[in-house]
């Protein structure tokens, strides 16, 4: 499972904000379990009831037994697999800070990538809900163009774009106000 993110702050640096992922981004990873569950405890019936001949079951050593054990360790497996690909993908997030985005891309559980834009360099940031089911249940896209060589940021699935787009633009502003205020900082 994916470890908690430590986000390394300067000192007068506060969260303003948290974008997660939408979890209807989990509905196609849990139907292909789903499927995939159902697809054995059907082959495991097919054998029982012998429209398959793959094996006899009266030669196994315990019978049934070792049958229902092996499908159900099958099962458990592709529950497990589901809910580990599922804590992954839901680790992955975009933290408005008062000075940085940070964004935290999960790929698998030993391999995350987290990284920093400063709000000074951001140029435009846009959001995007193209079709029925992100407007029925309010996520989408949002793309953080950068200023220069650096590296645009771009989070799909997210919960609540529209608000999340407005605070990080308020953010920005805010942080080229305070720096154009106080220069010193």
């Amino acid at each position: 499972m994916p470890t908690p993110i430590v986000l390394d702050l300067e000192e007068n640096e506060r969260i303003i904000y948290e974008i997660k992922r939408h979890p209807i981004r989990l509905i196609p990873m849990f139907a292909v379990a789903i499927v995939a569950i159902i697809s054995l405890l059907l082959l495991m019936f097919m054998i029982l009831s012998n429209e398959v001949s793959l094996i006899n079951v009266s030669d196994l050593p315990f019978g049934q037994f070792a049958l229902y054990l092996s499908f159900a360790v099958m099962v458990a497996l592709v529950f497990v697999f589901t809910l580990i690909l599922a804590s992954v993908d839901m680790a992955n997030e975009l933290v408005v800070t008062n000075e940085n985005i940070v964004q935290v891309l999960q790929y698998t559980p030993f391999n995350r990538k987290v990284s920093h834009l400063n709000l000074a360099k951001i140029q435009d940031v846009s959001i995007r809900q193209k079709g029925v089911l992100p407007s029925l249940f309010n996520y989408g896209s949002i793309s953080i163009e950068t200023a220069g060589e650096a590296a645009n940021f771009y989070f799909r699935f997210a919960i609540n774009p529209t608000v999340a787009g407005k605070i990080i633009v308020e953010a920005q502003e805010q942080y080229v106000k305070t720096r154009h205020n106080n220069p010193a900082n």
